[in-house]
């Protein structure tokens, strides 16, 4: 963002160039002649024609109008005789119709004096001031607020490059606009035109993928949004999810709207594939004695259906974990294999199928029970009582009492 000595009045300003959102363009000749500096000497200083006067009660301000409704006020040293004022000239108003003006607080009009007006007008000088800081074709120079900053830094010699550009960077235009927009503004009509060109080639093959139609770049529905999408305006993203798809969806022939059938049948389809994995790893687990969550399971299948785990190694989960329950078998032998004495035992004595999860089962298994305890352990449960094992065994046991006594 150079300043050209003209701009202000040939004292270098402490500041750097800001990096984007304003891309300054090489500095040019103003329409309207800069003002020169004129050496005052110590006299008073003068201020611009253009300053209005009004005494708020708490001092006396010189306050400037630089357009699009833009106002900013200096302070003004009346008492020292530093500023030549005109008394006569100085408006009464109330603190609260002084705010109500809404100017930019510029500083003090001392500030002023380094930049020696020669009788032009302090607009004259703001205009100069924006033509050399942002380029004639960025609307940004019109907005309000960036008009504000720009006020303040025209009469602060101290401002930093740095400084403007933070307080740029915080105002209303910059905030609502992308920085795609913003290097917009200052490109040449030739490379807008440019390519404003390659991207409605672009939209033109996005158009054909997703609906299937040949399309111009020309047509209104490119030819619309080409030069938003170029400039920022909008995102090719939206376009896309706005425009293009519900064009292609409105024919079940085109390739989105096959796509989307196709997706939602691979779905339905998934959806099958990784029940029936579910209860493969149900029955898997079931067999090695290794109880999982409902939701372990549900992960071990869609995990495997999405090719992120293999059926080896959920093998090889399920022989682990099964070696820290039950460690006195083979660990690459399934526990139900390895279970069969307890589960013969226990449908046995129990007269009644079972698996290795049964909770007695179960405990047997883990505390390496041996399978005649193990019977012993089944006999002496509530439930045994009610087989016919138990009764037959309890008259057996009667019959030999009664021999034993001489009943029989």
């Amino acid at each position: 963002m150079a300043m050209g000595e003209a701009a202000r009045n040939g004292r270098q300003p402490a500041q750097t160039t800001p990096t984007a959102p304003v891309t300054p363009a090489a500095p040019k000749a103003p329409t309207t002649p800069a003002p020169a500096p004129v050496p005052q000497g110590d006299g008073p200083f003068v201020l611009p024609s253009d300053a209005k006067l009004y005494n708020n009660g708490f001092g006396v301000f010189a306050v400037f109008d630089v357009g699009d409704g833009v106002l900013v006020s200096y302070g003004v040293n009346w008492w020292d005789g530093s500023v030549k004022l005109d008394s006569s000239a100085v408006q009464s108003i109330s603190p609260e119709a002084f705010s109500a003006l809404g100017a930019v607080d510029g500083g003090n009009a001392e500030e002023l004096k380094g930049l020696s007006f020669g009788g032009k007008t302090f607009k004259q000088f703001y205009d100069r001031v924006i033509d050399e800081t942002i380029t004639t074709n960025n609307p940004a120079r019109n907005d309000k607020s960036v008009r504000a900053v720009m006020a303040e830094f025209a009469g602060r010699l101290d401002m930093s490059g740095a400084e403007l550009q933070n307080k740029l960077n915080g105002t209303e235009w910059f905030q609502s606009h992308t920085q795609k927009q913003l290097r917009w503004n200052d490109l040449g009509q030739a490379e807008k035109d440019q390519q404003v060109a390659e991207q409605a080639t672009g939209l033109v093959n996005t158009w054909f993928q997703l609906t299937g139609d040949v399309i111009a770049t020309d047509d209104p529905r490119i030819a619309n949004a080409a030069e938003r999408i170029a400039s920022g305006e909008l995102g090719i993203g939206k376009w896309t999810e706005t425009v293009v798809k519900p064009a292609a969806v409105g024919n079940p022939s085109s390739p989105w709207s096959r796509q989307i059938t196709t997706e939602q049948e691979d779905q339905r389809t998934r959806g099958v594939t990784v029940e029936n994995t579910a209860q493969k790893v149900r029955d898997l687990s079931q067999r090695w004695g290794v109880r999982l969550a409902p939701s372990s399971v549900q992960s071990w299948a869609s995990k495997i259906v999405d090719k992120t785990a293999s059926e080896a190694d959920l093998l090889l989960e399920m022989q682990n974990q099964s070696k820290v329950l039950f460690p006195w078998k083979d660990p690459t032998l399934e526990t139900e294999t390895a279970a069969a004495p307890w589960l013969n035992t226990f449908e046995r004595v129990m007269e009644r199928q079972t698996t290795i999860n049964d909770p007695k089962v179960q405990a047997a298994l883990t505390a390496g029970t041996p399978a005649w305890a193990f019977e012993q352990e089944l006999k002496k449960s509530p439930e045994w009582l009610g087989t016919k094992n138990a009764r037959q065994e309890m008259v057996s046991t009667v019959a030999e009492v009664g021999r034993r006594l001489g009943f029989v």
